[in-house]
């Protein structure tokens, strides 16, 4: 089976008093689950009134029904094409130790990597503190400046649509941004390796968990799966 990677990006708010994360999942490929609904983020702020309160109307539903959706229009496909290959290149690195000075020795490390193989959870993972300050591995070369655009685009995109479900709620533009002081919390970003490139135990993918964090988006490789 062909190794699949994904990304998990969370945007997570100091208080902890909001009960559900709003989920989005980007995908860089044409395959949508007719179930779950469309965002496009381009029309949230469209110069068209009417066309701009449907999108809104539309992104207040998705989030009160199902509290998950595909959002499109947001992130350059070329900037994620470009971060999707810097995060399989660093997967891809045929030294081991350059990866094992990322495993994990305190709870506060700004820079994890795992390789996990047995029945419960079988892939790699590399764990990175984006925002606000960005932490990247050294190697290899090109991951920092393509992952980098990426995480930059995607917190725009994130402020965005707090701009967006704060007029949904009837607020001014900025109430969640102010609210859950945005700036001054932190992203993650989760990177996924399915299976693992040095061994392999188990079933793909990892047990059922729950993501914490304000905005928690997902973007997979064209293998999908996520």
């Amino acid at each position: 089976m062909a190794n699949a990677a994904g990304m998990l990006t969370q945007t997570k708010a100091v208080p902890h008093s909001l009960a559900n994360s709003i989920n989005l999942a980007v995908s860089p490929t044409d395959h949508c689950d007719d179930q779950v609904p469309t965002v496009d983020y381009s029309l949230l702020f469209s110069n068209d009134q009417t066309e701009r309160a449907k999108s809104l109307e539309h992104l207040g539903k998705a989030c009160q029904e199902f509290g998950f959706f595909y959002l499109i229009n947001g992130v350059e496909e070329s900037v994620v094409e470009a971060a999707l290959m810097g995060v399989t290149d660093f997967f891809q690195l045929a030294n081991q130790e350059e990866k094992s000075e990322y495993l994990k020795k305190n709870s506060k490390d700004k820079i994890r990597w795992v390789l996990r193989s047995h029945a419960g959870e079988n892939r790699e993972n590399l764990k990175i503190v984006a925002h606000p300050e960005y932490h990247f591995p050294t190697k290899p070369a090109n991951f920092r400046d393509a992952f980098g655009e990426y995480l930059k685009e995607m917190h725009e995109v994130e402020l965005g649509l707090a701009k967006a479900i704060s007029r949904i709620l009837g607020h001014e533009e900025t109430y969640i941004e102010k609210e859950f002081n945005l700036e001054a919390g932190f992203d993650v970003s989760s990177m996924n390796l399915y299976p693992p490139s040095f061994q392999s135990k188990g079933s793909i993918g990892v047990a059922n968990h729950t993501d914490p964090g304000f905005f928690v988006s997902l973007i997979q490789d064209v293998n999908g799966g996520l």
